[in-house]
């Protein structure tokens, strides 16, 4: 898990953007989220990836703050937490 302040792989970064992006695509309801995110071609639950990008500091891309109606320069970490917050 990354610490306080903390930068997470890419691979990690990468697995929340598809997690976003097939989210988008399903078109599901507002607050309804996918308890499953893929990563290296498994399922696994959404808590784990809630876990490790809790504290990452990394900056989301623009398109992806756009896809969770989000200031541009905002972090991993925010991001999961609104998610978060909706489940």
């Amino acid at each position: 898990m990354a610490k306080a302040g903390g930068h997470v792989g890419g691979h990690l970064r990468e697995a929340f953007e598809e997690y976003i992006e097939a989210h988008n695509h399903n078109q599901l309801p507002r607050g309804e989220w996918d308890p499953l995110f893929e990563l290296d071609g498994e399922h696994r639950p959404i808590e784990e990836l809630i876990d490790k990008l809790r504290y990452c500091t990394d900056i989301m891309p623009s398109s992806l703050c756009d896809d969770l109606d989000m200031q541009a320069g905002s972090t991993y970490a925010a991001g999961m937490r609104k998610i978060e917050s909706q489940m």
